[in-house]
């Protein structure tokens, strides 16, 4: 799911002044070294599709491009410099017999060099990302740094970014203490990931006392915040899970497990179907109800679940709590599951051609069944 953001080179004149001292003890630290750009990739790969930097920046017209390009200097809002690179490093497609404009990587950084010396953050973060991919790790830094001082509009991802160049150490003078506090900030200025790194800090113990209250707390604004819906029901369940090792392990809230698992579900997360029937089958954060548990087994079925497919006819095989036997309905779903390469649903059907139920019984059938199970011996 890697998205790929808009990046750009080319740096102008920087005065560091009180920033100095931390610049320089940055470059000590990591150099022009590959280590930094390794993790922000790994970063990118795996969070991008959940909050990308660029991906809501709207892009000009065709007209409105060789407007500008024909005039620069009429153009001298930042925010209009950005959105100029943005739409030269993606180029458009004419319409209509209208001239398409190719993706041009010099007038993207043209456009971007003015958005930085107007102190245009977003364009400080991205030319940042660009440094950080050329393996120019201090500049990368720099820029980053510079970022989070924008006194009216800071970046928040340069926050976070900051925070990953300070857990990140390599070997180089980690600050985690740093880390924490850049990750916090980025938090506060609404970045998903700095919720999903710190939740994982709080939960693991790392650099952070223990505190699966805390944790939980920001994985509820991920909830919150998120407009993935996969993303969001992966943190719903994770909470979930949280409360269902508070519940375990201390006897404490295992409705609350319950209840964050059934909204997870509800939002239509598919993982959790199967959780959330075989609550409801052993009465775990809820009572008992064999009849919401096949509802939500059928559920996961229906998108391929094997697992409640075997759980659906292992119920009707042995008739639970106030189900009945029904070895028809429970053939029908093992065949479903072995289908789908099931080796337990074989073995259940290989069973159930032995013993006639609900089919005639056929040796040479459950032998054929036994077999695709992997499981056949003196049974």
């Amino acid at each position: 799911m890697l998205r790929i953001f808009l990046l750009i080179c080319l740096l102008v004149n920087i005065s560091f002044s009180a920033q100095a001292d931390e610049f320089e003890e940055i470059r000590k630290q990591f150099g022009d070294s590959e280590d930094y750009g390794q993790v922000a990739e790994t970063y990118d790969e795996e969070m991008a599709n959940i909050d990308p930097l660029l991906m809501n920046v709207p892009l000009l017209s065709i007209k409105e491009m060789k407007k500008y390009d024909a005039n620069p200097d009429m153009v001298t809002d930042p925010e209009l410099q950005f959105r100029m690179g943005v739409s030269y490093y993606y180029g458009k497609v004419g319409v209509g017999g209208e001239d398409s404009i190719p993706a041009d990587l010099d007038k993207t950084i043209s456009w971007y060099k003015r958005a930085v010396e107007g102190k245009y953050a977003k364009a400080m973060v991205a030319l940042a990302r660009i440094y950080r991919d050329k393996k120019n790790t201090s500049r990368a830094l720099q820029l980053f740094k510079r970022a989070t001082e924008v006194k009216e509009n800071p970046e928040p991802y340069a926050f976070y970014e900051m925070g990953i160049i300070y857990e990140e150490g390599k070997g180089r003078f980690p600050n985690t203490e740093r880390a924490l506090g850049y990750y916090k900030k980025a938090a506060d200025l609404g970045v998903i990931q700095a919720h999903i790194k710190l939740a994982d800090w709080y939960i693991r113990g790392y650099y952070v006392d223990q505190d699966f209250e805390a944790a939980i707390e920001h994985y509820k604004e991920v909830a919150d915040m998120s407009k993935d819906d996969e993303v969001r029901g992966e943190v719903l369940v994770k909470i979930s899970e949280i409360y269902g090792w508070l519940a375990t392990s201390k006897n404490d809230k295992p409705e609350e497990m319950f209840k964050w698992l059934l909204i997870a579900a509800e939002a239509g997360n598919v993982d959790s179907y199967v959780r959330v029937a075989h609550a409801y089958q052993e009465g775990k954060g809820v009572e008992r109800s064999m009849e919401k548990a096949i509802s939500w087994y059928k559920k996961a079925a229906k998108v391929g679940n094997v697992i409640a497919m075997n759980s659906l006819g292992y119920i009707y095989t042995n008739g639970m709590y106030n189900i009945d036997e029904d070895y028809c309905e429970a053939k029908k779903w093992y065949l479903e599951a072995a289908e789908l390469g099931s080796k337990d649903a074989s073995w259940n059907l290989g069973n159930f051609y032995l013993n006639g139920f609900c089919v005639k019984k056929d040796r040479h059938q459950a032998y054929q069944w036994f077999s695709r199970s992997g499981q056949v011996g003196d049974r």
